[in-house]
């Protein structure tokens, strides 16, 4: 259906279309990297993947071959120039920023990047212009979900790593067995519904997941505050220019609607980046996306 959309989009408004399968490399390098995160226990951001290697990896690449010069999306996020190097930014419209799920694309990818949505400071703005040029798209639902997965998550999940997990003991942070879990992919640090544990006493303080162990077949939970970390290590950090210095204070997103957090960077490494965070960060997953911003700029980002 999507495809037939654009395909009388660009009927519309008198430009060629053409379209590739993709879904050879989008299997290899977005899913089943996606499959794998899960099944270890970790909490992947695909959109990241899909964007760094297949909308301006792929797709990219095979514009190119038909003589375009660039990429243009609905991302709301915006291109910058420093001199002749690209910088990234948050796009205007309150709650629809999508940098953060960009920031692993390099020079060579920003360059080629076009944003037209970046400046809009609302989805009825854009929905009013599409009207306007008679685009039958004009009031199409947003998407709200991972576009290859089918109904709930954990539904899906189940399906794909079939055999690939096992109920196992869920632990208080002594150690101590307190209920069984369904299996490691279904649970992610901060988790609080569906743990599956009563109350010891009605006025007993709700539990979290603390932290999932695919090798010990474990998932740790406890009170919110031990949720709190004061430090956060990003590994495999991808920089859009410079990197950071030891004492620059910077801001940390971790979810790709969360509020970012104030940190300073305590120790960088050629691949690796140290975080200070005070106050503390919540929410902290690993495998998670943790992307770093100077105000609405993005400076860099790296897996927690």
């Amino acid at each position: 259906d999507a495809v037939e959309d654009a395909r009388r989009v660009a009927a519309t408004i008198g430009i060629p279309h053409f379209s590739w399968n993709l879904e050879p490399e989008f299997q290899r390098e977005v899913v089943t990297a996606f499959e794998d995160e899960y099944a270890a226990g970790r909490t992947p951001n695909p959109c990241v993947r899909c964007n760094q290697a297949i909308k301006f990896g792929v797709l990219l690449d095979r514009a190119r071959a038909a003589g375009a010069t660039h990429v243009a999306t609905g991302h709301y996020a915006r291109i910058g120039r420093r001199g002749s190097a690209a910088s990234l930014h948050r796009g205007h419209a309150v709650g629809k920023d999508q940098a953060y799920a960009l920031h692993r694309l390099d020079q060579g990818q920003l360059l080629a990047s076009v944003f037209p949505l970046g400046s809009e400071t609302s989805k009825d703005a854009v929905r009013r212009t599409a009207a306007e040029l008679g685009l039958m798209t004009a009031a199409k639902p947003d998407s709200q979900e991972l576009c290859f997965v089918d109904g709930p998550l954990r539904a899906d999940l189940e399906r794909r790593l079939d055999g690939r997990f096992r109920p196992g003991a869920m632990v208080d942070q002594e150690g101590t067995v307190v209920g069984e879990h369904r299996g490691v992919p279904f649970y992610t640090v901060g988790q609080r519904s569906g743990l599956g544990l009563s109350p010891s006493r009605p006025d007993a303080a709700p539990v979290f997941v603390l932290a999932v162990d695919a090798s010990a077949n474990t998932v740790t939970v406890g009170p919110r505050s031990a949720l709190e970390c004061d430090t956060v290590r990003l590994a495999d950090v991808h920089w859009i220019a410079e990197a950071s210095a030891p004492g620059a204070q910077l801001e940390l997103q971790l979810r790709a609607h969360a509020p970012p957090a104030a940190v300073t960077v305590a120790d960088c490494g050629r691949r690796s980046v140290l975080l200070h965070c005070d106050p503390p960060a919540t929410q902290v997953a690993p495998g998670q996306a943790g992307v770093l911003y100077w105000g609405d700029e993005v400076i860099g980002g790296g897996t927690v």
